[in-house]
């Protein structure tokens, strides 16, 4: 796992790390729960801003979850399917 954490972060420019991180840090996660997110699923850094923040704001809204929920299972921001009555 660490090779896969070191690649993804090797191909990231500083300011775009920096920029991910406050994207996070907006969303009220702390640098903690980014850590362990990234620790856990690395491609969680590629996710772009306007899904995070969609992904976020649904499972925290209207799915009842918590943000130590996302932080444990973070790989539910790139695999969430959200219920045909949310799309339509």
């Amino acid at each position: 796992m660490f090779v896969h954490v070191f690649a993804m972060l090797t191909k990231l420019k500083t300011s775009t790390l920096e920029n991910k991180f406050a994207i996070y840090r907006s969303l009220g996660f702390n640098k903690e729960d980014v850590t362990v997110m990234l620790r856990w699923y690395p491609t969680s850094i590629g996710i772009s801003e306007e899904k995070l923040k969609k992904t976020v704001s649904f499972l925290i809204g209207k799915a009842g979850l918590i943000r130590e929920d996302i932080v444990t299972y973070p790989n539910i921001l790139d695999n969430l399917r959200r219920p045909l009555s949310t799309v339509l």
